[in-house]
Formats: structure tokens, C-alpha cells, sequence
């Protein structure tokens, strides 16, 4: 998996120009993605969909998911060319943004250390709508309400519904958070949700509904997944959350940290709650743009802000590097099988 780091740093010095860079990229992780065979927790789930899809069973999902079903059904490997054409455009609309921003060769080692590429190896199709949510954070910064909800509309209908939600972020603030209250909340957070207060306020409040209160309570409840652990893995996207927030004004785009840091709260609040996590999956991610926007205006002379900048990346490196190596990763990432080796590395 790490091998294609090592591609990327290579190519970075042998393609002069970004622009065939970021090509490059779509490509390789495009093959990466699209010839897996068993990644990611929601595979066998899509698999199934495809299939039953096809037999007719099966129309629950967005349009686009169903088509490219059909359409792909009867070749052989089928499976495969739909998930090439997700992730295809996925990082296609991905590295238009760091096409423009001038980070593709920091992306490129972020998107695997920061947990994107983990994330739309498994959400291939809310992965392909936080791509475009990303590309459309323009139309929040330019205040063209219209166009953004546009995107968002076409992204909800297409790609995945639940996207829908992201209408209430065009109005984010526009402007920098007060730093030490952005610590404040980042730390109560944790605190909260290591307590777990927020479940049973929100079960409460489900179970004075009318009519469907039993309802909506058990599927609230389905939705709790037991999180085993120490709580490491939080706590250490909390660091790096706050290495962000302290050089916020580095990356010169306040209403990406400001993004970032409502679904950093909302991710660790509501760590066991698979609807609002997954929610929050459209906002953090936003991480790995952020971070190589910080790199990309430090250079030697700016001293400790260098030390840590690099320090950051080389952790999360090894952290990621860890969570597969031992299995940790949420989105079961691992053994990675491929169509073209046919076995686990």
C-alpha cells in the first residue's frame, strides 16, 4: 500500500508540471481502488447491492449507483469497473483542488496518512460526494449560495443522499475561530465522549416524539457501535487538530479549518453513533488539505514551525502505517487483495 507513497514522491521530481502530476494520481489510485478485491467493512454490502440490482430486487440507492450496475454487468469483473469509475472521479474532482491549490505532491502522501484513501476505499459513494463537496467549498467562500446548492443537490441525488445535509454548512462561519476556544472545545469534547452525555440526551429527546418515538429510539439505538480502546487514536487527531488550529492562518482559508474543526467536534462527540459519525466524514478530511496548505508556506527559516510541520507528517505516516500493520483501521483496509496479484500484502 505504502508503495505508491514512495510513487508519488518519485514522480513529484520526474513530473515538472503539477498539472501532469495530478493526473498521474487519479490514475494510480484509481487502478489502487478499483482492483481491490474485499476492502473496506461496506464491500460485500455494495457487492450484494450490485447484484441484486441487476436481478431486479434492488432501488434503494441513488441513480447513478444502478446504472453503472447495469451497465457493467456484463463484463466480466464488473464489480471492479464500477468502483473504478467512483473512485476515477472521486480523486479526479480531488486533485482539481490540489491542482489548484499547488499541493499535489504533499496531498498525495496525505491523502494515505491523513485516512482519505482508507475512507474511500470503503464510502465509495459518499467518498465521491465529499470530493465534490470539497470542489464546491469555492461557492461558500465566493457567497453564490445558488451554485453551491447546486452542487450539493446534484451531489445528493447522485452520488449519496445523505449529502443533502451539507446545504446548512454554506453558512459556516467566515471568519477565523478565537484559537484557545477551539482547544476548549476540542478537549471537552473528548471528555463528553468519553462519558457518553450526549447518547441518552438525544435518546430522551427521541422518546417524547409522537406516534414513531419507539421507532426512531430503536433505530437511534442500532446505530451505537461500541468503540473498544484506549481512546489513542482520538486523542492524536486531536493534536494534530489543535497543530492546525494554532497555524490556522497559514493555509489562508478560514472556511476550510473552520470546517474541519465543526466535524472534528462532531466526530469525537459522537464517535459511537454511526449516522453522525459518518456524517462528520464529509468535514474531516478536509485534514490532509490543511495540512499540506501549512507546509506549503514554511521553509527552513521558519524554525520550530518547520520542525513540527514535517513532524506532523512523518506521525501521521507512522500512524496510519500502524493501524495497518496491526489491523486498527475503522474501515477494514486490511489484507489488501488485488485483481492483479490475487493475494494479500
Amino acid at each position: 500500500m505504502y508503495t505508491c507513497c514512495i510513487v508519488f514522491l518519485l514522480s513529484g521530481i520526474v513530473f515538472r508540471s503539477n498539472k501532469v502530476f495530478c493526473f498521474y494520481s487519479v490514475i494510480i489510485l484509481t487502478m489502487f481502488n478499483g482492483l481491490r478485491v474485499g476492502i473496506g467493512n461496506d464491500y460485500e454490502q455494495y457487492l450484494n447491492i450490485y447484484n441484486q440490482v441487476n436481478a431486479g430486487l434492488y432501488s434503494a440507492i441513488e441513480p447513478t449507483y444502478i446504472l453503472l450496475s447495469k451497465v457493467f454487468f456484463g463484463f466480466e469483473y464488473g464489480f471492479n469497473y464500477l468502483l473504478m469509475f467512483y473512485s476515477f472521479l472521486t480523486y479526479l474532482i480531488l486533485y482539481r483542488v490540489i491542482y489548484e491549490y499547488k499541493i499535489g505532491v504533499l496531498s498525495s502522501i496525505l491523502i494515505f496518512s491523513s485516512g482519505f484513501i482508507f475512507y474511500a476505499n470503503n464510502q465509495v459513494r459518499q467518498a465521491l460526494a465529499t470530493a465534490l463537496f470539497i470542489y464546491s467549498i469555492r461557492y461558500i467562500v465566493s457567497r453564490d449560495f445558488f451554485k453551491y446548492a447546486a452542487f450539493i443537490f446534484f451531489g445528493a441525488i447522485f452520488f449519496h443522499f445523505s449529502s443533502i445535509v451539507l446545504i446548512v454548512a454554506y453558512f459556516i462561519r467566515r471568519s477565523y475561530f478565537n484559537r484557545l476556544f477551539v482547544v476548549f472545545c476540542l478537549c471537552l469534547s473528548f471528555i463528553i465522549m468519553k462519558l457518553n452525555l450526549v447518547g441518552p440526551i438525544i435518546a430522551k429527546i427521541i422518546s417524547v416524539l409522537p406516534y414513531y418515538s419507539d421507532l426512531y429510539l430503536k433505530r437511534f439505538t442500532d446505530s451505537y457501535i461500541i468503540q473498544e480502546g484506549s481512546g489513542a487514536g482520538i486523542i492524536f487527531w486531536i493534536f494534530v487538530a489543535i497543530f492546525i488550529v494554532f497555524y490556522q492562518r497559514k493555509t489562508d482559508s478560514p472556511v476550510l479549518v473552520n470546517l474541519f474543526i465543526v466535524g472534528t467536534l462532531i466526530n469525537i462527540v459522537f464517535i459511537n453513533y454511526d449516522i453522525f459519525e459518518r456524517i462528520s466524514f464529509y468535514f474531516i478530511y478536509i485534514r490532509f488539505i490543511l495540512i499540506a496548505l501549512i507546509m506549503k508556506h514554511v521553509t527552513t527559516k521558519n524554525g520550530v514551525l518547520w520542525v513540527l510541520s514535517y513532524s506532523i507528517l512523518i506521525a501521521t505516516v507512522l500512524f496510519s502505517g500502524c493501524e495497518i500493520l496491526y489491523d486498527l483501521n475503522k474501515h477494514g483496509v486490511t489484507p489488501y487483495i488485488n485483481l492483479l496479484v490475487e493475494e494479500s500484502v
